[in-house]
Formats: C-alpha cells, structure tokens, sequence
C-alpha cells in the first residue's frame, strides 16, 4: 500500500473506459514548511505549514483502481460499492459465502467478516461521493 500526500481534498477520478481510480483511507495531514523534512510521498511544499490530504491504496499516487463500466450518475454509488467489494471477493467467493450462511462457525465467521467488508466499502463510497 502507498500513502500520498496532496495539498487539496480528492476523491475519485476516472482513468479510461471501464477503470476509476478511488481516493480512499482520508486522513487530515499538515503539510510541513518546505525547510522542514517532507513525509515519505509528499509531492508539493511551502514555505509554512499547511493543512493536507492523505490518501492510502495500492497505487502509486495513493490511489485504488476499480473496474467498472455503464457508469451513470443515478447508479454511481451502487457501481462503486459492488466494484470496490468485488475487489476482496469474487463472484464465486460471494455465491460460496452467501449460499454456506452460518451453517458452521467457520461459515458464519466468514459471512460475517464479508458483511463488515461490505458495510465498509458502503460508508467508503458515500464518503468519496459527499466530497
């Protein structure tokens, strides 16, 4: 994973048909003076400090890459969501999941931790979209 440094607030960005990169894992930075010592990523200084945006993903500007096509403004949100858990799960691994249910305790586990995965990809989306 990579974490970049910005001095404004991103939030996704489509990079060619069919793939969107998603500025997730926000976290409010200070950029520090240029005379101080920049964190490791950090692509623009000043000469005082200022507040900053940081971005975590598996890309090298801190991005991560979805796949998605047929984006529209009404289905945006549930295009994202489905590709960003699509990205831990595939279909099979979902259909293994969903149709096992909690019928074990390894199941349930299982089922449980896709739900939270999910829940997070959710509250992810809608935090890109609110920016």
């Amino acid at each position: 994973m990579v974490t970049r440094i910005y001095p404004y607030q991103l939030s996704y960005t489509q990079l060619n048909e069919g793939c969107t990169i998603l500025y997730l894992n926000e976290e409010a930075t200070e950029i520090p003076a240029t005379g101080e010592k920049l964190p490791e990523g950090l692509r623009f200084g000043r000469k005082e400090a200022r507040p900053g945006y940081a971005y975590t993903g598996e890309r090298e500007d801190g991005g991560t890459a979805i796949y998605v096509a047929d984006v529209t403004d009404d289905n945006r949100r549930a295009k994202f969501i489905a590709a960003l858990v699509r990205k831990k799960y595939s279909a099979d691994d979902m259909e293994a999941i969903l149709l096992n249910g909690n019928d074990t305790p390894e199941h349930a586990a299982e089922l449980e931790e896709c739900q939270r995965y999910r829940r997070w990809a959710k509250d992810a989306i809608d935090d890109i979209l609110s920016r």
